[in-house]
């Protein structure tokens, strides 16, 4: 199942396009989306990730998320998540991508923290300073749930930042970034924060449900569905 922030649909058609050199591709791929796919959502339902998560002890429990520090978490590669989420919102801006006929409109979402995620993927940089990661994995390992992908894009409007989002395969990543980003979206930063916090959210479980519900009901492009 695949999802804009218009419509979703199940397709085999792959987002893809031609952008980067071999040598660029490969270090994208050894430093992050061979992990990632490996520790993501099976179809024979293994979710590596989550199962981490669920043997070790949260540090924190709301009523909808149970918080963990991924640093004391051995089986969670911090470095190979982040570098992973940086690279996917980093190649939504710099490039339109196609799925089948239709290409999105994530050019530029990065704004002018777009060269300081290059440096970061080349290894010239560590993450953005003005950047913080939150990284959440669903409590369902169903089909109607964590088999979704959600193309990057833009969320709701935030005072002092930018708000990036994708899902994909049982993980949610929300990016934000600027020079007045709030205190609390620091604190709990994958990367940099607390404990390099991730979380067991109900909640992502819900909002998936219903953009899922809500997206399927509108017609996609007719070249999707062919």
């Amino acid at each position: 199942m695949w999802s804009t922030s218009k419509f979703a649909l199940q397709t085999s058609n792959q987002t893809q396009d031609y952008l980067l050199c071999w040598d660029c591709e490969q270090r994208l791929r050894s430093n992050g989306e061979d992990w990632v796919m490996e520790n993501c959502w099976h179809r024979n339902g293994r979710f590596p990730l989550q199962q981490a998560l669920e043997a070790s002890k949260p540090e924190l429990l709301t009523q909808y998320a149970r918080l963990y520090r991924a640093c004391d978490i051995p089986a969670i590669r911090i470095d190979q998540l982040s570098y992973f989420a940086a690279s996917v919102f980093w190649r939504a801006s710099v490039h339109n991508w196609r799925t089948g006929k239709f290409r999105g409109n994530t050019k530029g979402m990065l704004g002018p923290y777009e060269e300081e995620f290059r440096k970061y993927l080349m290894g010239e940089t560590g993450f953005p300073e003005h950047a913080a990661l939150w990284v959440a994995v669903t409590v369902s390992k169903g089909l109607d749930i964590a088999a979704g992908v959600f193309e990057p894009a833009t969320s709701r409007p935030d005072p002092t930042c930018k708000v990036h989002k994708f899902f994909l395969l049982g993980i949610s990543f929300m990016l934000y970034v600027g020079k007045t980003i709030d205190a609390r979206y620091k604190t709990f930063c994958f990367v940099r924060g607390w404990g390099n916090c991730i979380g067991i959210q109900s909640i992502l479980d819900d909002a998936i449900a219903r953009m899922w519900h809500a997206r399927a009901s509108k017609n996609p492009p007719a070249e999707l569905t062919v």
